[in-house]
């Protein structure tokens, strides 16, 4: 049962407390796809997931080994699995893999493991609000803030600019008269680039009508 809570808690960014109110009834097996409907959430809004044909088998697992009705005899009894017990899956899963400080892991862990599954292999805001719920971006945001997936796109994006040559950074500060002062000799470069002088003109083949000339010595 516990990996089946893992399973439904990760694939949609699940509350302890809507898995709790799930029935078989919920459950749709469509053979590939696996269909479970909350209809009881925190904030009044059903939802569905979708189990890939991958992580179904312990759901069938799990049916296979329920008991459709109760033994009797007093030897064997169904018994709806409490929400506590829920609450433990968790900490059960951070023992089993030999996490530190397992007894932090909550029931809050599958709703924030599965948003910063989802920021870490590429999804954007918009998809994170609509896989969790979330009609506020302040929440969502601190997952994406936090991925460092989407860190290590931002510095690959800075750092390839200044590796390609195509801009070299000025890293005195704008108020320095260094900077003032290349600004204006590099404006007079250029001006001073476009005024023709004797050296680079060429008077060959030329008419000149009323002209006075005053030549000085270089």
């Amino acid at each position: 049962m516990d990996k089946v809570v893992v399973v439904f808690g990760i694939a949609r960014a699940c509350r302890i407390c809507e898995i709790s109110q799930v029935t078989l009834d919920d459950i749709e097996d469509l053979g590939t796809l696996l269909i479970v409907k909350f209809e009881e959430t925190k904030n009044y809004v059903k939802r569905k997931c979708v189990v890939t044909e991958k992580k179904i088998k312990f759901y069938r697992i799990y049916v296979a080994l329920r008991q459709a009705a109760p033994a009797g005899a007093a030897k064997c009894n169904n018994q709806v699995v409490g929400k506590n017990q829920f609450y433990k899956v968790p900490e059960s899963l951070a023992n089993f893999l030999q996490l530190e400080n397992a007894n932090s892991y909550i029931g809050h862990s599958f709703r924030r493991s599965s948003a910063t599954l989802l920021v870490e292999t590429g999804g954007d805001l918009m998809t994170l609000k609509k896989h969790g719920g979330w009609k506020s971006s302040t929440v969502a945001e601190g997952h994406v803030d936090k991925s460092v997936a989407h860190r290590t796109e931002i510095a690959n994006k800075v750092f390839r600019t200044c590796g390609s040559g195509e801009i070299t950074p000025d890293l005195r500060p704008s108020t320095s008269a260094g900077v003032v002062a290349a600004e204006k000799h590099k404006i007079s470069t250029q001006e001073n680039s476009t005024v023709p002088t004797l050296r680079n003109v060429s008077f060959m083949r030329c008419i000149f009508n009323n002209s006075t000339f005053d030549i000085k010595e270089m």
